[in-house]
């Protein structure tokens, strides 16, 4: 069993130069909230299987977003500062049941698969967007089938459904971020996913590689964009690929000395066509 509780804060400011008969602007933007976290995880040992299944509430409340702003004139004089709460008061509250398994049918051959069942609801009170609540229900899990030859060598299939539910900032706060002034939308939509995923994986010393290739099309994205310069909005957009190729490697030298290697490529684009923001660009790491 866990269980915490934590104090969450964020503070952004912007001090932008004087520009011509101008002075400079001070912008800042505060936001506070409190979050916890309760989990309590069941296992059950069989003689060629494993169980686990359990109860995950999480969550965040007392979501305030206080935004300023401090305008002076060329010799430095305060001109005018204006305040106002982007939030003032919101909260989001995730309960969720999960169960996992995972059976060997053979030396060779092992399954296993999940599922979780989430209920989430949001609530906001006054600040930009007034008073609204949303509540959203999913399904999410996975299968799975690994085959592994001579312990050296193994082989792994994933199928998998995600489910992400936008946070309070998403949907409610506007103000300053780390990026420019953002504005939520309240009417998004859940993000789904669906997953695949294959790995395989060969070690023997000195040597240890793997290497995964993975292909996700998402359903209503949540995209951050931008309409002019510094102005940032959200929206669900479409559908959306990623797909991609990673390669690990691992080898033991000489003097207690190893080194490691790795090439990845990711690939991101919307329906249209469109890259995605926040895609890795192509790597080699050594």
């Amino acid at each position: 069993m866990d269980f915490f509780v934590g104090q969450y804060r964020l503070v952004t400011t912007r001090d932008q130069p004087p520009q011509g008969d101008a002075g400079r602007t001070i912008s800042r933007s505060d936001v506070d909230a409190s979050d916890f976290g309760f989990r309590v995880l069941g296992i059950k040992p069989l003689r060629r299987a494993r169980l686990e299944f359990g109860v995950d509430v999480n969550g965040r409340f007392g979501l305030e977003a206080l935004g300023t702003e401090q305008i002076f004139d060329t010799s430095e004089q305060l001109l005018r500062s204006s305040t106002e709460k982007a939030i003032e008061n919101a909260s989001r509250f995730d309960a969720a049941l999960f169960s996992s398994a995972e059976v060997s049918l053979s030396r060779a051959v092992t399954i296993a698969g999940g599922v979780r069942f989430d209920q989430i609801s949001t609530n906001n009170q006054g600040g930009t967007f007034g008073d609204l609540s949303t509540s959203d229900a999913a399904f999410s899990g996975y299968g799975s089938a690994t085959l592994t030859l001579r312990s050296k060598f193994s082989l792994t299939g994933q199928v998998s459904r995600g489910f992400r539910d936008p946070t309070l900032s998403d949907r409610y706060f506007q103000g300053l971020s780390g990026r420019g002034l953002i504005t939520g939308n309240p009417l998004l939509e859940p993000e789904i996913s669906l997953q695949y995923d294959l790995a395989a994986r060969y070690g023997r010393k000195p040597v240890g590689i793997a290497i995964y290739l993975y292909r996700y099309r998402l359903s209503d994205l949540i995209e951050r964009f931008e309409t002019e310069r510094d102005m940032f909005f959200f929206r669900n957009r479409g559908e959306a690929l990623i797909r991609g190729v990673e390669v690990e490697s691992h080898f033991v030298l000489t003097g207690g000395w190893s080194l490691k290697a790795g090439v990845q490529w990711v690939q991101g684009e919307a329906e249209e066509g469109d890259a995605l923001a926040d895609i890795p660009p192509r790597s080699v790491g050594l």
